[in-house]
């Protein structure tokens, strides 16, 4: 007998299991795809895989600037090689409090070359919050867009990270871009010095170093990313290179 009052929710026992537990997608998927295995590999060695098989292929559109294959992985290489230097090792947390653009394309694989983890950050979130991302992972660096460098001002003695990198959106762009976007885009002034540098100045620190790619682990972290809090604090949520 039905004794749930209309409206009321149903017993527990009369729930079904959510979609994502069911995997009612699945029935829809030809049967290779049922029976093929995602690669054993970190998401740098992956994308190192499909860039050497079309070198000369487009990667990365950016307002004008256009990236091969070949330059996305000199780019991402050179990147790493700039983290070691910066004294980066596996396991360690680089923030990221930008959009998505070029460079943050380059951190990404980069990081994961060596076996380090990125945190990225919402540039649109106030400053406790961006704060809360930063220090509850202990991250050792901080890389901004220029244009969120006045919030990371008024937090700056409480994230004790080792350094922070800034860079603009305009280091990518095309050079006529580049020119409208300075005349119609005015970033704040940033305070430079030993530890807080620009884009340039980091990747030059690695012209002596040399990153070594790491071996793919089961069930090791590539990056963090945050839940958009509807309904509450954002949360980190921890993705595996699976």
């Amino acid at each position: 007998k039905n004794t749930t009052a209309p409206g009321a929710a149903a017993p527990a026992a009369a729930i079904k299991r959510k979609p994502s537990e069911e995997k009612v997608w699945l029935k829809r998927l030809p049967e290779e795809s049922l029976r093929a295995r995602m690669p054993r590999a970190t998401i740098y060695s992956y994308a190192k895989n499909i860039c050497e098989q079309s070198p000369k292929g487009p990667a990365l559109f950016y307002y004008g600037t256009k990236v091969s294959h070949a330059d996305l992985m000199a780019k991402i290489d050179r990147c790493a090689d700039a983290f070691v230097a910066m004294g980066v090792k596996a396991g360690d947390i680089v923030s990221f409090l930008m959009p998505t653009l070029p460079e943050t394309i380059y951190g990404l694989y980069a990081l994961s070359k060596i076996g380090a983890i990125a945190n990225f950050i919402d540039p649109r979130m106030d400053t406790v919050r961006i704060k809360e991302a930063i220090v509850d992972v202990r991250s050792k660096l901080l890389i901004t867009i220029d244009l969120a460098y006045p919030k990371v001002e008024q937090i700056y003695s409480e994230i004790n990270v080792k350094d922070i990198i800034v860079f603009s959106a305009n280091d990518s762009l095309s050079p006529v871009a580049r020119a409208y976007r300075k005349l119609t885009v005015k970033g704040p002034k940033i305070p430079y010095g030993p530890k807080l540098i620009n884009w340039k100045t980091f990747l030059k620190k690695g012209a002596k170093a040399k990153s070594k790619e790491v071996p793919y682990e089961d069930g090791s972290i590539a990056l963090i990313t945050y839940t958009g809090g509807t309904t509450g604090t954002p949360k980190g949520v921890m993705l595996t290179n699976d």
